[in-house]
C-alpha cells in the first residue's frame, strides 16, 4: 500500500479543488466533493491504482450534479460551467462529457442564454456595447452574439438612449451632466448619450412651455 495524503490545492480561498499526492508524488487532481464521496481523507492509506479508479469512476457523477446546482441558481453559458468545473478540479475529459450531455438534453444552450441576458439587460436600460461585452465575458462566441443582439434587442441604442434619457426630465446643464454619464455607464456611446440627454432637455423644455388644456 502507499500512503495517500490529500492536501488543498494553492489558490483563492474556498477553493474546490483538490490535489492527491501518493508518497509526495502528485497522481492526480479532482474535487473536494468526489473526495467526500469516496471517503478519502487526508492520511488515508491506499494503492495508487486502487484509488485513480475510484476518482475516474466518481468524477462525471459528481460534475454533473455540480453543474445541474450552478445551473439550478442561473442560466449559464458552456465556457461559463466549463470554467467553474475546471475550477472545481474537474478534468477536461470529464468536464467535456457533462458539458456534452446537458447540451443534448437542452439544459445548457449558449443561444438561449444570450436571448434571455439580452432582453433583461435592455430592459435595464443597458446600450449594445455593454451588452456585447457582458455576453463576450460570459464566453459568448462573436457571432452569436451579433445575431442575438439584431433579433432580441428592441429598436437602436438612439431610440432606447432617448427614451431613458427623457424619463429623467432634464433640464438644468447639470441634469444633462448626469443624463450623460448614466447613459455612458449602461453602455451607450458618448455621441449617443450626448445626443439624447440634450434632445431629452429640449423635450422636457417643451413640456413645460405647453398650455395647460382647461
Amino acid at each position: 500500500m502507499s500512503s495517500a495524503i490529500v492536501i488543498e490545492c494553492r489558490g483563492p480561498h474556498g477553493s474546490r479543488a483538490r490535489t492527491i499526492l501518493v508518497d509526495g508524488e502528485v497522481l492526480l487532481t479532482t474535487s473536494r466533493d468526489v473526495l467526500r464521496t469516496i471517503g478519502l481523507r487526508s492520511g488515508s492509506d491506499s494503492d495508487a491504482s486502487v484509488l485513480a479508479a475510484q476518482v475516474q469512476s466518481h468524477e462525471v457523477a459528481c460534475a454533473d450534479l455540480r453543474a445541474l446546482r450552478l445551473l439550478n441558481y442561473r442560466e449559464r453559458t458552456r465556457n461559463e460551467l466549463e470554467r467553474r468545473l475546471t475550477e472545481d478540479g474537474y478534468n477536461p475529459d470529464c468536464i467535456s462529457a457533462v458539458l456534452d450531455r446537458l447540451e443534448g438534453l437542452q439544459l445548457l444552450d449558449d443561444a438561449r442564454f444570450a436571448g434571455s441576458y439580452t432582453r433583461g439587460k435592455a430592459r435595464s436600460g443597458w446600450g449594445t456595447r455593454r451588452i456585447r461585452n457582458g455576453l463576450a465575458q460570459a464566453g459568448v462566441s462573436p457571432e452569436l452574439i451579433e445575431l442575438t443582439i439584431e433579433s432580441e434587442y428592441p429598436g437602436t441604442d438612439e431610440e432606447r438612449a432617448l427614451e431613458h434619457a427623457v424619463a429623467s426630465h432634464p433640464l438644468s446643464d447639470k441634469d444633462v451632466k448626469r443624463v450623460m454619464t448614466r447613459l455612458v455607464r449602461r453602455g451607450y456611446s458618448e455621441s449617443v448619450a450626448r445626443k439624447a440627454a440634450f434632445a431629452a432637455r429640449e423635450r422636457t423644455k417643451n413640456d413645460l412651455n405647453e398650455p395647460q388644456s382647461s
